[in-house]
């Protein structure tokens, strides 16, 4: 497993390619104001995962989706761990 740091804009991203079997999945918003996970599409405020600042999410069981983030403004840093 290895973090990599990226950056989410209020355009939405795709930021880990689907992954069977994947194992495990941290995101971490280590930004000022909300970020929000698709899961095999982009996102939007209404229909995104909610991630509040400086907070992360760690599902129990790991989507095996493509990953996309949204930042609700600005940029935000954001921490990425998957296996």
């Amino acid at each position: 497993m290895a973090i990599r740091n990226v950056t989410a804009t209020t355009t939405a991203g795709l930021f880990a390619d689907a992954h069977p079997g994947r194992q495990t999945l941290m995101v971490q918003n280590n930004g000022a104001a909300t970020l929000y996970i698709g899961l095999g599409a982009a996102p939007t405020a209404t229909t995104g995962i909610q991630v509040p600042a400086n907070t992360r999410w760690e599902p129990p069981v790991p989507p095996e989706d493509a990953i996309w983030l949204l930042a609700a403004s600005g940029t935000l840093a954001v921490a990425i761990n998957e296996a």
